[in-house]
């Protein structure tokens, strides 16, 4: 997940909106260059150096298993054990630690051609590259441990020189080592010394990367760290975009080329707001049906973060949730995808969900993804507390929507919404600078009387609801009648659609 202001500090210029849009969409349907032509954007001084083209799934020993390797993977379960990706890249980091070499090569060969999956999607073989990119998988390293890691993956490559695994995981090792010198405060407060360290570190991963183009055998993971080496290095936008569109032409499905690259488009480093957002749905329309929902919501996994990021509010919550539905049907549902969702559901103010989902949840609750357990706790608390109000709200709008499908229903519904036209003669001065239609749902008792109501805040006219409310909720005298039409049973919900600007046009007339 990215943190504001982390950017290496050079930004680029702003293009116009469509340009953007074109050249992100030209990239997904194969066009980039001609678009790029016609746009006049950065051009870059170098070319990305790519492996040959290869498919993901060709390799040596294409049938080799991991049981076949001569270790014991741990047994883990991601479906109720939060941190089972933690443990399994621990275990890969003690194969490194043991020298077992050649069990690492074996491994990893079996995941990537297998093209392996843990439980919630995610590919065994990166998180086996991301067992190895630090010291300490999830903790904190010291100087003199990044020098025994570095020295370990270098004894690695001299003495398996043929192995991708091993120069790709040393890549891995530089760009991490880079950002340690960096930090992860903001640009202006790190020091000269440290941007010449970030800088160097980046060379070396860009440096290894490039010599392992030349190997046999190929990895996805190799595009995925050089998207990386594009962020800390602050190439080029077409550049990034290209290395993008090589990558995904080697392995679709990696879904891992699309995260770093909304990360990469969003305003706090490269891209301009609706870069991202825009981004990832061009990228899962390629999709069709469910399987682009599910890509959608694996894709955007690392652009929701504890953090204010409006382009995540920007993109579509229906379709996150039915992204999500789709990979849980798939390929089951891990503990910290359930923990990305919930926080997914808080952002976009769903008590119902979240709730849900914090229940399935219960204390497996993920350090990554929150940050901390109070955090955590604050939004379960929420979401349990709204959640039931919530609920209420939409089994009262689902009534109210029922009861105007019936003739009586419908015929009730006109004759209360006339109701309300003649109201808003009286709330004139508040209605007149309201334009749009809104919707109110009416809860009516037996005799005509208001029993309680749900509205939209953001759709709805405070003000002129409330003078509107205020007439429909006066006492009225024993021989007076109701304010509202008798409904067709008691305890009746019905939806009213108010049109002030066609009411009070009528009432001029």
């Amino acid at each position: 997940m990215f943190t504001p202001g982390q950017g290496p500090g050079s930004t680029f210029g702003s293009h116009d909106l469509l340009g953007k849009f074109l050249a992100i969409a030209a990239i997904l349907t194969g066009s980039v260059l001609t678009v790029w032509a016609s746009r006049a954007l950065m051009q870059s001084k170098a070319p990305v150096p790519v492996p040959p083209s290869a498919n993901a799934a060709t390799a040596t020993n294409a049938d080799v298993s991991s049981g076949s390797c001569g270790v014991e993977e741990p047994e883990v379960d991601p479906a109720t054990d939060v941190h089972a990706i933690t443990t399994y890249k621990r275990w890969v980091s003690q194969l490194l630690k043991d020298k077992k070499f050649d069990q690492l090569d074996c491994v990893a060969r079996a995941a990537r051609t297998q093209k392996s999956r843990f439980v919630g999607g995610e590919w065994k073989i990166h998180k086996l590259y991301v067992g190895l990119e630090e010291p300490n998988p999830d903790m904190n390293a010291t100087q003199e441990e990044w020098n025994a890691h570095l020295d370990l993956l270098n004894e690695w490559v001299d003495a398996r020189p043929e192995s991708i695994t091993a120069r790709v995981a040393l890549a891995h090792a530089y760009v991490s080592y880079a950002w340690y010198a960096r930090g992860d405060g903001m640009a202006d407060s790190v020091s000269g010394g440290n941007w010449q360290l970030f800088e160097k570190r980046m060379v070396q991963a860009e440096t290894v990367l490039n010599d392992a183009s030349s190997l046999k055998e190929k990895c996805p993971e190799w595009y995925m760290v050089m998207q990386q080496v594009a962020t800390g290095e602050s190439w080029p936008k077409q550049r990034a975009l290209e290395l993008f569109q090589q990558a995904v032409a080697f392995e679709p499905d990696y879904f891992y080329f699309h995260r770093l690259l909304a990360g990469y488009l969003l305003p706090k480093w490269y891209g301009q707001e609706g870069d991202t957002s825009g981004f990832l749905q061009l990228a899962a329309d390629k999709l069709t049906g469910p399987e682009g929902d599910g890509m959608y919501f694996l894709m955007s996994a690392e652009v929701v973060c504890t953090c204010d990021e409006p382009e995540f509010t920007r993109m579509s919550w229906p379709r996150l949730q039915r992204g999500f539905a789709y990979v849980e049907k798939k390929y089951g549902m891990s503990m910290e995808a359930l923990n990305v969702y919930a926080l997914m559901a808080t952002k976009f103010n769903d008590s119902v969900t979240a709730s849900d989902t914090f229940q399935r949840i219960g204390d497996n609750w993920s350090e990554h993804t929150w940050g901390s357990e109070k955090y955590y706790d604050e939004n379960r608390k929420w979401a349990t507390q709204f959640a039931e109000l919530e609920n209420a709200h939409r089994a009262s709008v689902k009534e109210a929507e029922a009861n105007s499908s019936s003739p009586d229903g419908a015929k009730y519904r006109k004759a209360v919404e006339q109701t309300f036209s003649g109201l808003l003669t009286t709330c004139a001065d508040t209605a007149k600078d309201t334009h749009d239609k809104f919707d109110l749902f009416l809860k009516v008792g037996q005799s005509g009387n208001f029993e309680g109501i749900y509205f939209d805040p953001a759709s709805t006219p405070m003000k002129l609801a409330g003078c509107l409310l205020t007439q429909v909720m006066t006492p009225r005298a024993a021989n007076q009648p109701a304010a509202l039409p008798v409904p067709p049973k008691a305890d009746y919900w019905v939806k009213v659609e108010v049109d002030p600007a066609a009411a009070l046009q009528a009432s001029t007339k």
